[in-house]
């Protein structure tokens, strides 16, 4: 009898084993309660006077199984950078480099050339055999905004080239409100590389922002309902699409009806990623393509203002009194802050004038592994601009001063930086008077500077 009772009660323990596991194992990669998310780091030290977090931050994370992370293959991606809005204004492809019309005086400084004595913004150059020439325009026409308010110039920036043809956005501005350009009608188009016409892609909607990646266009356009009682009220979902090149077989990947910005989202790894919040906090929220399996990344009260992939990480640019990039393993959830002190320079879209020479203001921009930025020292003995290479892996940074001055028109300063092929190239407008140009070896330490030219500030605004 004893050995009957026995064995009934270690067969009822192995039944019960046998339930909690299987209970568990159904749990794994399940959505984890966002109040019960909290990212935990520390304040890193950060080596004085230059604007470089050197000590590696870890954060309590949650154990996600089964959230799969392609390896990407080289030049896969296309499209914005870390805190660019407007991406490539300058691109070099081929034997050819192209310039978005208010880029132009920079790229005709950098890179010589003559040919075009005016230019517009709504106009795309190329610079072929010495000449600069119009390659693709979309002159001003009427298109109507979310607000039913009639809209007419455009202007041209996102550039990328894929598959024979250059891609770009045009964003169309009301010309009484210059401010008013990011929240107006937007478009993609293409245009073949050996010459024609430009074709419309797709209408975003709602800025110029959008990827090609593995050979489809991503973008987020939100769909407004306007409510019968209250002309300028809305209710609204944001949804990020997927589609062919020209614009066929458009699948939507991700819905929802919380609050977004449509700059705010990156790709890679075989997965979307973008900024979720509400009222009371914000997250990242991962989805993967293929599957539509979600991962949520709690910020732990950060202000998030950009994102942007590269090689298994999220970079990520956070902003409150200065602007500090840290980037996030989206395997593990760890983060590791890596620069700081990024401001002044960075203004947002609101406080952007679209005629002048440095606006659509990037002074970020990440690159094969590489970090540059503009940053303003505030130790020295006069206020300095430097610019910073820094390999994210090693560490290891190289620093140029652009430009060292009294601070009495420190608030005029802008800058504006991005990689063009081998090169990263520099435009720094000091105090409103003078016009500073740099060119520097790209994802090379100890960085060379190729070329610097400063004129007075004279050129077409």
């Amino acid at each position: 009898m004893r050995k009957k009772i026995a064995a009934a009660l270690a067969g009822i323990l192995v039944v019960c084993l046998a339930i909690f596991c299987l209970t568990c194992h159904g749990s794994q990669g399940a959505e984890p309660e966002r109040e019960n998310m909290k990212t935990y780091r520390p304040i890193p030290k950060k080596a004085e006077g230059t604007g470089i977090y050197r000590t590696k931050q870890t954060v309590k994370r949650w154990d996600w199984k089964g959230w799969e992370v392609k390896e990407d293959a080289p030049g896969s991606l296309m499209g914005s950078n870390i805190v660019s809005i407007s991406g490539r204004a300058i691109l070099e492809e081929g034997d050819s480099l192209y310039a978005a019309g208010y880029r132009l005086p920079m790229a005709m400084e950098l890179y010589g050339g003559d040919g075009v004595s005016d230019w517009e913004d709504y106009n795309i150059y190329r610079l072929k055999d010495g000449k600069w020439e119009l390659f693709a325009s979309n002159p001003p026409e009427k298109v109507e905004d979310r607000y039913g308010i009639m809209v007419d110039e455009g202007v041209a920036m996102n550039l990328m080239c894929y598959g024979g043809f250059l891609y770009y956005g045009v964003c169309y501005k009301h010309t009484w409100d210059e401010d008013r350009i990011f929240d107006t009608a937007q478009f993609v188009y293409r245009v073949p590389i050996q010459g024609g016409g430009a074709e419309e892609v797709v209408e975003t909607k709602y800025e110029s922002k959008f990827y090609i990646y593995n050979g489809k266009v991503y973008y987020m356009p939100r769909e407004y309902v306007r409510e019968e009682k209250d002309w300028f009220s809305y209710t609204r979902d944001n949804v990020y699409q997927e589609m062919e090149l020209g614009g066929e077989n458009k699948r939507e990947i991700y819905r929802t009806d919380m609050q977004t910005w449509g700059s705010v989202f990156a790709l890679g790894g075989g997965c979307l990623y973008l900024l979720e919040l509400d009222d009371e906090k914000e997250w990242i929220t991962g989805v993967n393509l293929e599957t539509g399996d979600t991962r949520y990344y709690s910020m732990g009260g950060m202000s998030i203002y950009t994102l942007f992939y590269e090689g298994g990480y999220l970079y990520i640019s956070s902003f409150s009194n200065t602007v500090s990039i840290f980037r996030m393993d989206v395997s593990s959830g760890q983060t590791e802050y890596l620069a700081d002190c990024i401001e002044m320079a960075w203004r947002p879209p609101s406080e952007i004038a679209i005629s002048e020479e440095c606006d659509f203001v990037n002074t970020v921009w990440l690159e094969n592994g590489y970090l540059y930025f503009m940053w303003q020292d505030k130790n020295a003995a006069l206020e300095r601009w430097l610019f910073s290479a820094l390999d994210v892996e090693t560490k290891q940074m190289s620093t140029e001063v652009l430009v060292e001055k009294e601070s009495e028109s420190w608030q005029e300063d802008r800058g504006y930086l991005e990689v063009v092929g081998d090169e990263t190239a520099v435009c720094h407008n000091v105090g409103g008077e003078k016009i500073f140009f740099y060119r520097f070896r790209a994802n090379a330490l100890q960085m060379d500077r190729l070329e610097r030219k400063e004129i007075r500030k004279g050129i077409k605004g």
